[in-house]
């Protein structure tokens, strides 16, 4: 939630003041880009603000939910700090031996752009970008988890020990997608943590 003292100096009125704005022009039927564009064109909001007051009226009034993008979609990220060299976390999302200690079973990969994949748990998919111990991005199929949505994963390294992983499932169509995966991916790096903090005691 951005602080009402931040948006009147950014915006020279308060959300609630925008709210009313906002309700008086009719923005609960005009939809997300109308809404944007009517702040910024009508009343000289710059593109950054037309769009968090937008997306604060929408959670307001009901028309948007934790998680839920503009286009409707939702989506869920995470962020883990994890104790072991980039290289090898990469290599737990790209070797199949280290995937199947804390992802799945039955891993057949190829990490490449444009190469497929596909696990014993029914995830497959296409890899669309591949920027070895850096990024990954690649289709969602299962079948009965989220078909059609999207996997980007970030690697960053502050240390030679250390690798900041940053990851998010996009696309994904409904809410009970959204919590499925949300709590899937929790527990899944909750388990990669834990196999990171192994490598420490076995390298």
């Amino acid at each position: 939630m951005t602080s009402s003292d931040t948006v009147i100096e950014k915006t020279g009125k308060s959300l609630e003041e925008w709210f009313a704005i906002l309700d008086r022009w009719g923005a609960t039927t005009k939809g997300h880009p109308a809404t944007a564009k009517y702040l910024a064109s009508e009343w000289g909001v710059n593109a950054w603000w037309s769009q968090n007051i937008t997306v604060e009226y929408e959670k307001a009034r009901g028309l948007r939910v934790v998680g839920q993008r503009a286009d409707g979609s939702f989506e869920v990220s995470f962020r883990r700090t994890l104790p072991a060299p980039v290289e090898w976390v990469y290599a737990a999302f790209t070797e199949p031996e280290l995937l199947n200690r804390w992802f799945t079973h039955d891993a057949q990969l190829d990490v490449r752009e444009g190469g497929s994949y596909r696990t014993g748990d029914s995830d497959n998919g296409v890899y669309k970008k591949v920027v070895p111990a850096k990024r990954l991005r690649f289709t969602w199929e299962n079948p009965n988890h989220c078909p059609g949505s999207i996997v980007e994963i970030q690697f960053d390294a502050p240390s030679t020990d250390r690798c900041v992983l940053s990851l998010t499932h996009s696309k994904i169509k409904t809410q009970d997608g959204y919590n499925d995966m949300k709590a899937g991916w929790s527990d899944a790096l909750d388990s990669l943590k834990a196999l990171a903090e192994s490598y420490q005691i076995d390298p």
